[in-house]
């Protein structure tokens, strides 16, 4: 990839006697030691060229059309500015930080030099030498400097030439130029470091020319298929003291490959735009210059390119304009709390945050309880996301959280220590933004597996607006903190591994208990239950055999509600569950004291079931089932993949609680083994159930298993009578437990919490 900065398409605009007898002059030639008349270390920039050291030097802006306005004592002053003494292309070797293979060995640089004095004495009297310079006792001493000493890096190589050239020649300003042909790999001409070395400044900058790389880009179809190469120069300021020796900026090749590679962009310019700000904000560059060009795309032209130049502060400028306007936007708040009633201030927050106006609430996050990080003498908080769709500008919305976080009675004592609620804005949009009050993207986040997790259990595409990193693949790379799911519907507490959950159907046909459990030994039953390691009841009116006589609501209320009644006035506290897909009767029990809704039509047979369960703010389990008890065996053909069919159905499901307003944490989900489903779809949707429970879009929801006697386990055990089944149904827990349910639904509590307790401890040991 060649330069492309033409020096003689701007010396229109340079006044005329400042051109006279020059041209033959400018330093064009290789291995030349030059004087030089049009160089000035103020009005040097970096980048005006990606290549050739003779063309480097020179600045458009040193050629503006501004200079036509100057004065002759201007120009005089100019003209004696910009006299330089030239050493180019010095050759030789040196151990400068390490080489293209990471080694601490010598490697080929080339070294050009610039110093910056008055020739004016010594151009008028040819033997006047005392103003003059030696070109050959600067050049021998800047290469004895040079094999001489062994050097930490680029700007250390740079410091100590300066420093031998100022103490062996007067001139006043000093610019060196060192350029590493081999020390990329996976670029055919090296990388090039100029420092400047003014009086009152230093000016570091590294380039880095001819990238070869690979990556999908174009908007045609057969460009998709298939990786073209893709030509890149990379340039970049260096401010401060920062050390970059060569190690470091293989570190940077090697980063802008991996973005470049892995990428796939339609158009160059998207490319070089994601590039620069991944450079500026993810590997701390403050301004950057690229040039990439497409050599496949045209047959007959060597290559289109697009170059750029984008600053930290270009950026943050652009931020600024684009999200103040009243466009809809999407934004990701984080959320937590450990002090008081946890679960009450997040809803609570959550609540305030939807009823203010412009701020929609699109979806919440599963709950995650999570040790303290920075002031570790606290309690355990709970965390999550939740996603809104919002005109307010960043400033406004941050205002917003802090008045909610202000009304629910936040008092910040301690930095990063208690707090009832805390509401920070995350991601907004690809928005990056940086304030004394506000930071977007969040500082903290891709350090923060309590951030990560819940924005990748949102949305598993998110990537960082500034580095382009998926989430995902950044919250794979964190060690373990701790984080474990919370589970809304076991009250308070985090249990490790599948819980019970204990069956009691009130219901005369039941395929398995019918007429066994009775208003008046319901209560023994479930204290019973609840001794042999039940954690949660669940209590049903309607029979959901196959063919099973529906009854009406009513009914249905009268045989559930006494019930639950009952077993609270016994002071069994053990969480409810009640088995409806009738509101009504959701509604009533969740009334006489039920937590937990749990619905085998996923919503479908009463569509309000959904918007009621979010307005009561309990959890409820969506199960996969075609039609009715009465028509599901007539609809057990999966023309595809089992596995898949039953997510993309129960997705659905899921997809509608969530814009019906259930919040993730609020969502269990059941395979539902037996429904719709002959005996070899159960077993094999049993054996790969661990694929639907890490589908992304089902990260870390909670899931139910119901194998308890169903026909499936009578099938491959020859037991035809339901209370038999007791082995095959062993054997499915054991398997559900193993494959990543975290509630198992069982008739025979007594013997399956054992079988759960063992499959647990199985797991855990893995």
């Amino acid at each position: 990839m060649s330069g492309s900065f033409n020096l003689f398409r701007y010396l229109k605009k340079v006044p005329k006697h400042l051109l006279q007898n020059r041209k033959a002059n400018l330093p064009r030639c290789r291995g030349h030691v030059l004087s030089s008349t049009l160089q000035s270390p103020r009005l040097l920039r970096p980048f005006t060229c990606f290549k050739h050291c003779n063309q480097k030097h020179f600045s458009s802006k040193m050629l503006s059309s501004n200079l036509t306005s100057m004065s002759l004592e201007d120009e005089e002053q100019i003209d004696y500015n910009f006299d330089s003494i030239l050493v180019q292309n010095l050759r030789t070797n040196a151990k400068v930080g390490t080489d293209q293979w990471r080694r601490s060995a010598l490697q080929p640089v080339e070294v050009n030099l610039r110093m910056v004095l008055g020739t004016r004495l010594n151009g008028e009297d040819n033997h006047d030498l005392k103003n003059s310079i030696h070109y050959g006792i600067a050049s021998k001493i800047v290469l004895e400097t040079i094999e001489n000493n062994e050097f930490s890096g680029l700007r250390n190589m740079a410091d100590t030439i300066a420093a031998t050239c100022r103490n062996e020649f007067k001139f006043r300003d000093f610019s060196v130029n060192i350029r590493l042909p081999k020390k990329i790999l996976r670029s055919r001409s090296g990388l090039v470091y100029d420092a400047e070395r003014h009086s009152q400044y230093h000016r570091d900058s590294v380039k880095i020319f001819d990238l070869e790389l690979a990556t999908i880009i174009g908007i045609h179809p057969f460009e998709r298929k298939e990786k073209q190469r893709l030509g890149l120069d990379v340039a970049f300021s260096v401010d401060g003291d920062k050390e970059f020796d060569s190690l470091g900026i293989s570190d940077i090749c090697h980063e802008v490959a991996k973005f470049v590679e892995t990428s796939s962009f339609l158009t160059i310019e998207a490319l070089v735009h994601k590039l620069s700000k991944f450079l500026c904000f993810g590997l701390s560059v403050d301004c950057v210059h690229i040039k990439a060009e497409k050599p496949s795309a045209i047959t007959f032209a060597d290559a289109p390119a697009v170059q750029i130049c984008r600053s930290r502060k270009t950026f943050l400028l652009d931020s600024i304009h684009k999200y103040e306007s009243s466009v809809p936007k999407i934004a990701y708040i984080s959320f937590g709390s450990n002090m008081g009633d946890r679960m009450k201030n997040i809803a609570t927050a959550l609540k305030s945050l939807s009823n203010i106006e412009g701020i929609n609430l699109l979806d919440v996050s599963p709950l995650y309880e999570t040790r303290p990080m920075y002031y570790k003498d606290q309690s355990l908080f709970m965390n999550g996301v939740c996603k809104i769709e919002t005109k307010m500008s960043p400033m406004s919305l941050l205002r917003a959280c802090q008045f909610i976080e202000q009304q629910l009675g936040r008092v910040k004592m301690i930095d990063k220590g208690p707090r009832c609620i805390d509401l920070d804005i995350v991601m907004y949009e690809d928005c990056i933004y940086e304030s004394k009050e506000l930071t977007i993207p969040h500082a903290g986040m891709m350090e923060r597996e309590f951030v990560l997790r819940p924005l990748v259990a949102l949305d598993c595409t998110l990537v960082h607006p500034a580095t382009q990193q998926l989430l995902l693949t950044k919250l794979k790379e964190l060690p373990a903190q701790g984080v474990k799911v919370y589970a809304t519907y076991l009250s308070d507490t985090v249990k490790e591994g599948a819980v019970t959950m204990g069956v009691i159907n009130i219901t005369p046909d039941s395929f398995s208990d019918g007429s066994i459990v009775t208003k008046t030994n319901v209560v023994e039953i479930a204290k019973r239950m609840v001794e042999n390691g039940a954690s949660i009841l669940d209590i049903g009116g309607q029979s959901t055999r196959p063919h099973a006589r529906t009854v009406t609501v009513q009914e249905e209320i009268d045989r559930v509600v006494p019930v639950i009644r009952a077993i609270r006035n016994a002071d069994i506290q053990v969480p409810i569950s009640v088995d409806t897909f009738e509101v009504e009767v959701a509604r009533e029990a969740i009334f006489a004291g039920a937590n937990i809704i749990n619905d085998v039509s996923s919503g479908t047979k009463c569509p309000e079931m959904l918007s009621f369960a979010a307005k009561a703010g309990i959890p409820i389990c969506l199960m996969h089932m075609r039609g009715t008890p009465q028509t599901m065996n007539s609809l057990s053909n999966y023309e595809k993949d089992i596995v898949q069919e039953v997510f993309e159905e129960l997705n659905e499901r899921v997809q509608a609680a969530i814009k019906a307003g259930i919040p993730r944490y609020n969502i269990i989900l059941d395979p539902g083994f037996g429904f719709a489903k002959k005996p070899e779809h159960s077993v094999a949707l049993l054996n790969r159930f661990d694929e639907l429970v890490k589908k992304p879009e089902f990260m870390d929801l909670q899931w139910l298993s119901g194998p308890s006697r169903k026909g499936f386990t009578g099938r491959y055990t020859n037991e035809v009578e339901p209370v038999k089944r007791i082995w095959g149904t062993a054997a499915a827990v054991t398997a559900s437990v193993l494959k990543g349910a975290n509630i198992v639904r069982v008739h025979d509590v007594e013997e399956m919490s054992k079988v759960i307790t063992m499959a647990n401890a199985v797991k855990m040991s893995t």
